[in-house]
């Protein structure tokens, strides 16, 4: 038996050293003879340096054409410049992938495809051609080919797969050629010396992640353009202005999230839907939403430090969770008569918020929406609002006058805690709201004057947390105190003793800045 076995092994031997048919000049060939073609493959030594593979040879007297290169032969090995032949019409899949010396590549007239992955990992390859004839480049194929930093596509390529030039992080000049259809995910993502890109008019779409941390400091996208994928532009940092296509219907979400630079760009007026997260954190300073849009996704303004004023459309009914939060210039909004939600953290922490005209038709106010609205000093919430959630206006710590509306029924826990500045507290509701012990945490209101309609007085008065107010007055009650007498003072807002605000007011008792004042002339 141990005779057989040992048989059996070096009858195996001749097959294990004729992998390959013929060596020529350190490369190795398969041969199809009746073909006059060869192949080129596998052989005794792994190949590096330098290789030149011809596009003819000549063995036993007979010319043969290389026509191709077996799969995978190259990967990871120490070549340090490759010569395709004329016969060869596919790069296959992983063929140089993680070639860490290939530092040039010259490719043939007559190739038509690079496949998967074929030169992935090749960080210091610098020098590549591409053929007129080349028609594809596929998916991943140069991802992390850090040293490139040229781009020049054949006119005539048809189509780039997902990832395709990824992480190349040193390329600073890239022609798209005109038959480009698409810019597929993630295409030049990660591209951070790239400054500057022109989008062909034959693309009619852009992928998903194409340019997203890039260095693009500027992008103007043709009107062939009828769609955008989420995050296209994330994280282009030097991204200064961009010009959206006038026939553009949707802001796809995180379309700009985290161009910190980036301070112009206008909204086409086609546009009826903004993407979650789609302007956050950039560098805008103000924006024009148009009459169609109809939402607003989550956290789409989220951080933009510089945004001081918002125009609202007509028609818009939601905000939701954190619109504006952290806009800490936003001084300025409108809120349309349309609006009927304001969902949670919408303007949490916009500090420079001062004044609050909410509209009728509001229903609801969410959870934390205006929490840490240091600036606001007087807020009026409308007749139309049935529910303030938990913490809506928590740490408002400069509130001095709050009216709150008859429709009003349901105020949760710490929704005006930490208000620190409370004066008066107008409460329009007829029937005590649903409150918890909680609502005015930290609001210091045994110091505040809380007014309510007479009808309805002694019911607060043995409510909690409505009968820790240090006075409680029916509204229309005249129980002045320290009445100061002004003449010819308009800078502050006035408001009547319901707690509604007055634009022109006439002689008589108002409240401003939280006292209670007599006007003689104005």
């Amino acid at each position: 038996m141990k005779h057989l076995v040992i048989a059996f092994l070096l009858a195996l031997l001749p097959m294990v050293a004729e992998a390959y048919d013929v060596k020529i000049d350190g490369i190795y060939y398969n041969l199809v003879k009746k073909a006059n073609i060869a192949e080129v493959v596998e052989g005794d030594e792994p190949y590096e340096g330098d290789v030149n593979i011809p596009s003819t040879f000549t063995y036993d007297g007979v010319d043969y054409a290389v026509t191709a290169i077996s799969g995978g032969i190259f990967r990871m090995t120490n070549i340090t410049s490759i010569t395709i032949p004329d016969g060869v019409k596919e790069i296959g899949e992983d063929d140089f992938k993680d070639c860490k010396l290939l530092r040039s590549v010259k490719l043939p007239e007559g190739l038509r495809a690079i496949r998967d992955y074929a030169f992935q990992g090749c960080s210091e390859l610098q020098n590549i051609n591409f053929p007129q004839s080349l028609i594809l480049i596929a998916h991943y194929t140069f991802e992390g080919c850090s040293s490139l930093t040229t781009l020049d596509l054949p006119d005539g390529m048809e189509e780039i797969n997902d990832g395709a030039f990824k992480d190349c992080k040193s390329v600073v000049s890239l022609h798209i050629p005109n038959s480009i259809s698409f810019i597929p995910t993630g295409a030049f993502m990660g591209c951070s010396s790239l400054e500057k890109v022109e989008i062909p008019e034959s693309v009619g779409e852009i992928w998903s992640r194409a340019f997203s941390n890039s260095g693009l400091k500027t992008v103007s996208i043709p009107e062939t353009v009828k769609s955008i994928g989420f995050g296209a532009f994330e994280g282009c940092k030097q991204l200064t202005s961009a010009r959206l296509p006038d026939n553009l219907t949707m802001i796809a979400w995180r379309l700009f999230k985290g161009c910190t630079s980036l301070k112009e760009v206008a909204i086409p007026q086609g546009v009826t839907s903004i993407g979650q997260s789609a302007f956050a954190q950039t560098r805008i300073v103000s924006i024009d939403i148009p009459s169609g849009v109809t939402t607003i996704g989550e956290s789409a303004f989220e951080g933009c430090s510089h945004l001081s004023s918002v125009t609202l459309p007509e028609g818009l009914e939601t905000l939701e969770d954190a619109t504006f939060k952290d806009c800490k210039e936003l001084s300025s909004v409108n809120f349309p008569t349309s609006l009927q939600s304001l969902n949670g953290s919408v303007f949490e922490n916009c500090v420079s918020l001062k004044d609050l005209a909410l509209n009728e038709n509001l229903q609801t106010i969410g959870y934390r929406c205006f929490s840490g609205c240091k600036g606001l000093r007087s807020v009026v919430i409308p007749n139309s609002v049935t529910r303030i959630c938990q913490g809506a206006f928590n740490e408002c710590s400069f509130m001095e006058t709050l009216t709150l509306g008859s429709g009003v029924n349901w105020i949760e826990e710490w929704a005006f805690s930490n208000c620190r500045s409370l004066v008066d507290v107008y409460c329009h509701a007829a029937a005590v709201p649903v409150t918890f012990d909680n609502t005015f945490e930290g609001s210091y209101i045994s110091y505040t004057v809380l007014h309510v309609p007479a009808s309805a007085k002694a019911d607060y008065s043995v409510t909690s947390p409505w009968n820790q107010f240090g006075r409680i007055d029916a509204i229309g009650e005249t129980a002045i105190k320290d009445v100061r007498i002004i003449e010819g003072e308009s800078s502050a807002p006035y408001y009547d003793l319901n707690g509604m605000r007055i634009s022109q007011p006439r002689k008589g008792i108002y409240i401003k800045n939280g006292k209670k004042v007599v006007v003689n002339k104005l």
